[in-house]
């Protein structure tokens, strides 16, 4: 299976790194730039564990912040982030290595416009 998407610039992305076990979130800044945070503490090892878990971000204009099993884990102080364009492509589970897809058991997904339902959660 092969995606044949055009060009697209990454606005926001992801990375659960079960190698890491780690959350990374990256965004475009408002000067165009990348900005990548690695959120890594000992309370997500046990998102890697199999089981099921609820992860939630929320992302504020200059706070990312990670929630599992609705207790906040971590934040992070943020640059700017750019706007994020709502007509682009959402991909969700590839590989970053060759962008070819995972399977993947997900249960459900929700994305909010507010940031603050996420800790509402």
């Amino acid at each position: 299976m092969s995606c044949n998407l055009p060009r697209f610039y990454l606005q926001v992305s992801i990375v659960l790194d079960g190698a890491k076990r780690a959350v990374e979130f990256s965004a475009r800044g408002l000067l165009k730039n990348s900005l990548h945070y690695t959120f890594k503490s000992r309370d997500l090892h046990s998102l890697f564990d199999r089981q099921w878990h609820k992860l939630g971000v929320a992302v504020q204009s200059s706070i990312v912040s990670v929630y599992m099993d609705c207790k906040l884990i971590e934040r992070k102080l943020t640059d700017e982030k750019d706007e994020i364009d709502p007509s682009g492509y959402t991909l969700i589970t590839t590989r970053v290595e060759d962008g070819r897809p995972v399977d993947i058991e997900l249960q459900q997904i929700l994305i909010y416009c507010d940031p603050y339902l996420a800790e509402m959660e």
